[in-house]
């Protein structure tokens, strides 16, 4: 699949980095292409979850895409999810 085809938010790349310690990628092209260092994003498990700050660990502008890496270190109480740190 090509990304012009993905949606928005769309997780295209997920790596396990230990055990706890996870980095994703996602398609975000009007993200990706304002990106700045030092800046951050919200991310969201599920609508009703809790928003989770990440700063951004890498971004491609040509690919429209971009990278966090976050470590699970608990669970939102809304959802009963894992929640992430980043």
């Amino acid at each position: 699949m090509k990304q012009k085809e993905l949606a928005e938010g769309t997780i295209i790349e997920k790596q396990q980095l230990n055990s706890v310690t996870k980095k994703i990628t996602i398609y975000a092209p009007d993200i990706a292409a304002k990106a700045r260092a030092g800046q951050f994003v919200i991310l969201k498990v599920q609508p009703d979850s809790e928003r989770i700050p990440l700063t951004l660990s890498s971004w491609s502008k040509k690919h429209g895409t971009i990278t966090n890496i976050f470590q699970e270190v608990g669970i939102d109480k809304r959802t009963r999810k894992p929640r992430s740190r980043r």
